[in-house]
């Protein structure tokens, strides 16, 4: 009896279907997704993180600071995944000690690899 189910020995062509099929329904669907197990997270991953934004409220400012972290280690996965990323001065503001300055700023953008946008907004 084999430990993958059903769903993870579909074919990778027909997973990433369904993960982008979920994507354009809502991203709550990819969020539960990548709790399901490692194999699920690992497919949804390069969809969840393609567009990262840091402007989020302040109640997310924990989970703001983790994610600076993961992109400024240029060994995180992460950084292969990020297409779109959006700082805004709240962000930098909060963390200006040592994670989104211009230095910061500069090492995170060389940390990714597959950037095709980035926007630092003042509001």
């Amino acid at each position: 009896m084999s430990d993958r189910s059903a769903f993870e020995t579909l074919d990778v062509d027909i997973l990433n279907i369904i993960v982008s099929l979920l994507q354009s329904d809502s991203q709550c669907y990819l969020q539960q997704l990548r709790l399901v197990s490692k194999q699920s997270k690992a497919l949804v991953d390069p969809l969840w993180y393609r567009t990262v934004d840091l402007s989020e409220d302040p109640k997310r400012f924990p989970m703001t600071r983790a994610l600076l972290d993961r992109l400024l280690d240029p060994n995180d996965l992460l950084s292969h995944y990020v297409r779109h990323l959006k700082i805004t001065d709240t962000v930098r503001n909060r963390y200006d000690e040592e994670y989104v300055t211009l230095d910061g700023l500069e090492t995170t953008i060389d940390n990714l690899y597959c950037l095709q946008s980035f926007r630092y907004a003042d509001h």
